[in-house]
């Protein structure tokens, strides 16, 4: 958690970094090992708290959020939110690879994802399952903030859309791109203003692990085709669905969100009947 801290135009701007433990990380540092800066709350606030002592402002840079999510839990609304009461300026998120909106908090500014700075397909062969992933639009995109900056305020000035080319260089956005990148932006940004992300997300992660895997499988034929191909696996999925659904409503352990990822789907599906060469 050593800080970076830079002097310019009689200004001192003072950094800290930190990577949650969800975003799949090598290894993190220990007292005797080198390795990402684990995002603890108490030992980050700890941190921010020291260092604004020791500069005009604090900026936070954050590895952290669900993968392909275009809002932030309300986990990391209320960690933002006490980074900024412990004395932040800014803080700047990265992981989910998809934009998320900007906040104005207090005296503070949270960009809670700035999107990709570059990206290129997987194509992963692991021991249990090939994972393949090619680049998409929300991939491609990404914006860069211009802040200004005084000693006694850090605002906004300007938000910069990138467009990521084939060969994922950062490039300038135009056109309808631009206007569409800003429009999400502007629309993400809203649903933060709006608040209850706790009701947002259960609906969105219910919707999408256990109505949607239900839909799918009623759509499947006609009743007397359920009976016909029933089979006992489809107990085993119907308890899985029912236990994601009691861990949503019920859980308050921040891993719950962790089942909206797309890009690495371990929904439960009701069982069904495949044929030769299905996928």
């Amino acid at each position: 958690m050593a800080p970076l801290v830079l002097e310019q135009r009689a200004l001192r701007l003072g950094f800290l970094a930190a990577c949650h433990e969800s975003t799949g990380a090598r290894e993190f540092a220990s007292d005797s090992t080198a390795g990402a800066a684990p995002l603890r709350q108490d030992s980050l606030l700890q941190a921010i708290a020291a260092l604004k002592s020791q500069v005009d402002h604090v900026i936070v840079l954050l590895h952290w959020g669900l993968e392909y999510s275009h809002v932030p839990t309300p986990e990391q609304v209320a960690l933002a939110h006490a980074a900024i009461d412990a004395g932040a300026s800014a803080i700047l998120g990265h992981h989910s690879h998809a934009i998320q909106g900007i906040e104005h908090y207090g005296d503070g500014i949270i960009a809670y994802s700035l999107g990709n700075l570059t990206d290129a397909p997987v194509d992963w062969q692991g021991p249990t399952r090939h994972y393949q992933c090619d680049v998409t639009d929300v991939d491609r995109e990404s914006i860069l903030l211009k802040l200004s900056v005084s000693k006694d305020l850090i605002q906004l000035a300007e938000v910069v859309p990138l467009w990521l080319d084939d060969a994922g260089r950062p490039t300038l956005a135009i056109g309808e791109r631009t206007e569409k990148i800003r429009k999400s932006l502007a629309d993400y940004s809203a649903l933060l203003a709006e608040g209850d992300l706790e009701r947002y997300w259960q609906e969105t992660v219910i919707g999408r692990r256990v109505a949607a895997p239900l839909a799918s499988w009623w759509r499947q034929g006609s009743l007397w085709d359920k009976v016909r191909n029933f089979r006992p696996g489809q107990l085993v999925s119907a308890w899985l669905l029912l236990r994601t659904w009691v861990t949503l409503k019920f859980s308050r352990s921040e891993s719950r969100w962790q089942l909206f990822n797309s890009r690495n789907d371990t929904r439960p599906m009701p069982s069904a009947r495949r044929g030769k060469g299905d996928d």
